[in-house]
């Protein structure tokens, strides 16, 4: 199950977002963080309590006392570089792609590819949102991965 994946980004796009890694970023509330994500148009169409009940469990407190989101910086960046070059065969297995409406990652040829090579054993499904899609249409994913499960 792939969940609006990052097949491929364009390098440049990758290079630019690896950047933006390296910067401090911190925050003064959880409320503020989670704006920021629908400032940016990360985050389109979920509950904002549902982001924020999310987005609570990933962050602490520096010793300057702001919030910041807990993860490792430089894994993130290696991963931009790694969604930079062309992603690996599909795997002969059941597969459900999970596509956002508005999602700025868009499969483009990979779809087809994916399509192409596991004829039956695909299935692509467009819910309303963004990349998020767990947040931005939770029940339209939900019915989406119990389907392919049944």
């Amino acid at each position: 199950m792939l969940l609006d994946p990052s097949l491929q980004v364009l390098p440049h796009v990758a290079f630019d977002l690896a950047e933006l890694e390296r910067q401090d970023v911190s925050y003064e509330t959880v409320e503020e963080a989670v704006q920021s994500r629908y400032d940016s148009g990360r985050v389109l169409l979920s509950p904002v309590d549902r982001v924020v009940a999310s987005d609570a469990a990933h962050m602490e407190a520096g010793r300057d006392g702001r919030l910041r989101y807990r993860y490792c910086k430089s894994a993130v960046i290696t991963a931009w570089s790694i969604m930079a070059t062309p992603p690996p065969p599909p795997a002969s297995v059941p597969t459900l792609m999970v596509l956002g409406a508005d999602s700025w990652l868009t499969p483009g040829e990979h779809l087809d590819t994916y399509r192409n090579e596991l004829g039956d054993l695909f299935e692509a499904v467009t819910v309303p949102g963004g990349h998020t899609v767990y947040w931005d249409a939770l029940d339209e994913t939900i019915a989406a991965l119990d389907a392919f499960l049944d």
